[in-house]
């Protein structure tokens, strides 16, 4: 399996062009969805939230595009049953399994239309703005906001990808990152960085996934070997999305230089920042425990994604750097 989720040629080509550009078109129009690559399913998948609205298969042997939908099991039956049936309406095929409908109906065609893409919008939108009333679910949130809002110069800091997972590995799949991201500065890229988002108390001292526990995740998967494939993917996808003009990075380079440095982020935002000014001594002891054990040199640092009420924007901000 090739272990790069980037997408072939022919495949970017068909989202600039007739047969796919009308989701191409929805993202441009629409600051709240955000295109990430899947190409070891040889997809793409577009989110909004950070849950998939889409997910667009490669064509297949016929020429078809299989387009699928994530209906989420969260919502009541009543929702559910008028959402299948309005796809239903749009020719999806609800596939059935053990007496109950899958959570992704899938369509198949040459080409979509503009019409298929607003319409399918309109249908999945409300049960997305559902799911995510209240905090409860504020970290997805918080990790395409991040995506979406360090494409720029201010922050050195360019997010190209949302949750890291590769098929086929198990080991190396644990606590692995939220996101990943170049650092640069000027026209220079100088580290490939893993990120966790952290967003509250809970998440902070889970047990199984808390901030040691993932930092340490992460700091295995750079020590597993992992990461020079993850180099090459990274120059692949920096140039898929120059191709497409969306989420354009904010830098000439197209390369990054066999000694770059990589690293580790935690962003604390929403109630993960005072729980982090509460416990920041034991944490970054904690952290620094992890690192000295490490076998590959890395750095790590911790941000906090804060309020500028000069500007009204979230800007991160630098809390401690562990090297």
């Amino acid at each position: 399996m090739c272990d790069d989720r980037c997408i072939g040629p022919d495949f970017l080509n068909a989202l600039n062009t007739k047969a796919l550009v009308a989701f191409k078109k929805k993202i441009e129009k629409n600051k709240n969805l955000e295109l990430c690559f899947r190409g070891n399913d040889k997809a793409v998948n577009i989110y909004y939230n950070n849950q998939t609205v889409w997910k667009i298969y490669d064509k297949n042997k016929h020429g078809y595009y299989k387009v699928e939908v994530s209906v989420h099991e969260s919502i009541d039956d009543t929702r559910r049953k008028s959402i299948y049936d309005q796809l239903e309406e749009k020719e999806f095929v609800i596939v059935s399994k053990f007496g109950n409908e899958q959570r992704y109906p899938y369509i198949l065609r040459k080409e979509f239309n503009k019409e298929f893409v607003d319409s399918t919008f309109e249908i999945l939108k409300p049960m997305i703005d559902l799911y995510f009333e209240g905090e409860q679910h504020i970290e997805k949130k918080r990790q395409q906001e991040l995506f979406s809002s360090l494409d720029s110069k201010k922050d050195g800091y360019y997010v190209y990808d949302l949750e890291l997972h590769q098929k086929g590995e198990t080991l190396t799949n644990q606590n692995l990152p939220d996101l990943m991201a170049l650092r640069f500065t000027g026209e220079k890229i100088t580290a490939l960085d893993l990120v966790e988002v952290k967003s509250t108390r809970a998440a902070c001292r889970d047990k199984k996934s808390g901030i040691a526990e993932h930092i340490e995740g992460m700091c295995n998967y750079i020590d597993s070997g992992r990461m020079e494939a993850r180099k090459e993917e990274a120059e692949h996808i920096v140039n898929a999305y120059r191709s497409l003009q969306i989420h354009v990075p904010p830098f000439e380079d197209t390369e990054l230089d066999d000694g770059i440095r990589y690293g580790i982020a935690l962003v604390l935002t929403d109630k993960a920042l005072p729980y982090y000014m509460e416990n920041y001594e034991e944490i970054n002891r904690e952290i620094e425990q992890i690192l000295k054990s490490t076998i590959k040199k890395m750095t790590c640092e911790i941000f906090g994604w804060i309020l500028n009420e000069c500007t009204g924007e979230y800007r991160l901000k630098s809390f401690r750097e562990f090297s």
